[in-house]
């Protein structure tokens, strides 16, 4: 009897050990779920016909790359960047190698082409750009620029600021307001949060998604990541003008948040909440006019980088013209705090 039951123990042990380790597994490999080129808006598989050049899920040979220690997915394969054509069916080895840099490059250096590769775990040690030879199978050779932002403080823009006990829900923070043109890139940190402290959980390990809740176009770019405290998505887009709700998640039991983005016209001058604000001429080229509507005046003005970093600051305007001389030619936010106001009022400024 002793034997009867300590084989129906161990078989019952196997059968949770089997269950425990499957499941692991699946749930191990759903967090590295390699995504497949060929099912990706504008990326078209074709054969050998396509072996031109390599070719990044990131775009060109730069790659604004997520915060110093934290990673974000991609993908290279062989074909022809100017129309989209991946070759689907070559197979060989890629090779990366850091050139130059201010830090280390951490994770796998090597990887198989079965259509395409797949690396997620990319880690680097310091801020700053980073040279990466790419090469496979010794007979395509490129060169990739990372370019490596500071990590974001977010305890900073915490309810509590930070501590190491574990949260519960999703604490979000935009850098753009929840404006942006199409194809520029939407920046959105996700860390974890305890909703009864309010203290951002500095601790937390694991990974964060982006996924589109509904919205007239696609969202594209890296839309997972995986790190340390919190995580910086920096090469998020959208494809099409409209109104986007955003779903932001975290692996493990943490209550999920959503963000509503707002896509306009790179060429558009439309503003949110603009009705006691005009800003002319915009396009600018060296000075920019600001009339408030009524008896209000301007308390605060922000202008930031479509990463959300704040390139001009004024406060207590006395005049309503700001010099954007020095800014160099692109798109550009603007936040601006009114005395008769409780709301900011933001837009977007194009600078010729």
């Amino acid at each position: 009897m002793k034997n009867l039951a300590r084989k129906t123990f161990d078989s019952f042990s196997c059968i949770i050990l089997y269950v425990l380790v499957v499941c692991g597994y699946f749930s191990s490999t759903a967090q590295f779920y390699n995504p497949n080129p060929c099912q990706q808006k504008g990326i078209s598989c074709a054969n050998e016909d396509a072996r031109k050049e390599l070719v990044y899920s990131f775009g060109n040979s730069t790659f604004e790359y997520v915060s110093v220690g934290t990673s974000s997915p991609f993908w290279i394969a062989i074909g022809d960047a100017s129309n989209g054509l991946l070759d689907s069916t070559y197979s060989g080895t890629v090779l990366a190698k850091l050139l130059s840099g201010p830090g280390i490059l951490k994770g796998t250096i090597s990887n198989n082409i079965w259509g395409h590769a797949y690396f997620n775990d990319w880690m680097f040690t310091e801020p700053g750009e980073y040279e990466v030879e790419i090469s496979v199978s010794g007979f395509i050779t490129d060169t990739i620029l990372f370019n490596v932002p500071e990590k974001i403080d977010l305890c900073a823009f915490a309810p509590k600021g930070c501590n190491s006990s574990a949260g519960d829900a999703v604490f979000p923070l935009s850098g753009n307001g929840g404006i942006i043109p199409v194809d520029a890139i939407f920046p959105i940190t996700i860390g974890v949060y305890d909703r009864l402290t309010g203290f951002v959980d500095s601790t937390f390990q694991n990974y964060a998604y982006v996924d589109k809740i509904s919205g007239p176009g696609n969202l594209y770019g890296s839309l997972s990541m995986y790190g340390t405290g919190w995580l910086t998505f920096t090469n998020i887009r959208f494809d099409q003008v409209g109104v986007y709700d955003l779903k932001l998640s975290a692996s493990g039991n943490i209550i999920p948040d959503t963000v509503t983005v707002h896509v306009i016209g790179s060429n558009s001058t439309r503003e949110i909440a603009q009705d006691k604000l005009k800003v002319f001429p915009n396009p600018a080229d060296n000075e920019v006019t600001i009339a408030v509507e009524g008896k209000g005046h301007i308390k605060a003005l922000r202008i930031l980088n479509m990463q959300g970093k704040v390139i001009q600051y004024f406060d207590g305007l006395n005049t309503t013209s700001i010099q954007v001389s020095d800014l160099s030619a692109g798109v550009y936010l603007y936040e601006v705090a009114l005395s008769n106001s409780d709301e900011l009022t933001k837009g977007v400024l194009i600078k010729k």
